[in-house]
C-alpha cells in the first residue's frame, strides 16, 4: 500500500478539470512514473526511518493515523513524496521513457567539431542534461493543484514540504562526467 495512492488520488480527480485530472485521463505514462516517485520515496522513508520506533511502515492504519496529525514525520513524508516524484519524473524524462520533455538545452553546450584541439584539461560536452525543471512542474502539477486555492496553516505548511523536498533532488544534482574511450 502507498502513502498517496495516485489511482485513488485521481478516483476523486477524473470528474474535475485541471492538471491534476488532464495527468489522470490523458497521461497514463506519466502517471506511472509517478507512482514509481511515490514508490521511490515511501521506500527512502522506510530506509531513513529505519531504527525509528515509526519507521514509516505502509499499514494502512498506521500510516493514516500518521499523516492525520502535524508532527516532523508528516513533514518529512510530504517532501520525501514530492522529492521521489520529481527524481522519478526527471530521470524518466532523461532516459527517454516520457512523452512531453527532452534533455536540459541549458547544458547542451556543445562545441562544433572542426577547429583546434580543446586546451589540455577541457573537455567537450556532449550529454543529455537532467531536465529537473520538468520533473519540479509535473511533481507540483500533481501534489499542489488541489491545494493551490487554500491557506490555511496545514495546508502551507503541506506545500512547504512539498518545495523543500524537490529543492533537496534540484540543490544535490550533479553533473558527472563518463569516459567513452580514447580519442
Amino acid at each position: 500500500q502507498l502513502v498517496m495512492d495516485p489511482n485513488q488520488m485521481c478516483k476523486r480527480a477524473r470528474r474535475s478539470r485541471g492538471k491534476m485530472a488532464d495527468i489522470c485521463n490523458n497521461k497514463h505514462g506519466l502517471l506511472k512514473q509517478i507512482a514509481n516517485g511515490i514508490a521511490l520515496g515511501q521506500n527512502e522513508c522506510q530506509y531513513q526511518f529505519r531504527y525509528r520506533r515509526w519507521n514509516c511502515t505502509s499499514s494502512k492504519r498506521s500510516i493514516k493515523k500518521v499523516m492525520l496529525r502535524d508532527t516532523r514525520e508528516t513533514g518529512f513524508v510530504n517532501a520525501i513524496i514530492a522529492a521521489g516524484i520529481t527524481f522519478q519524473v526527471t530521470r524518466a524524462c532523461t532516459k527517454g521513457e516520457q512523452i512531453g520533455c527532452s534533455c536540459d538545452k541549458r547544458k547542451k553546450r556543445k562545441q562544433k567539431k572542426k577547429g583546434p584541439p580543446l586546451p589540455e584539461g577541457e573537455w567537450e560536452w556532449d550529454g543529455c542534461g537532467e531536465n529537473i525543471e520538468f520533473g519540479i512542474k509535473k511533481s507540483k502539477d500533481f501534489l499542489d493543484t488541489r491545494y493551490k486555492k487554500r491557506s490555511d496553516m496545514k495546508t502551507l505548511v503541506k506545500l512547504h514540504n512539498y518545495v523543500a523536498g524537490r529543492l533537496a533532488i534540484k540543490n544535490h544534482m550533479r553533473t558527472e562526467c563518463k569516459c567513452h574511450g580514447l580519442s
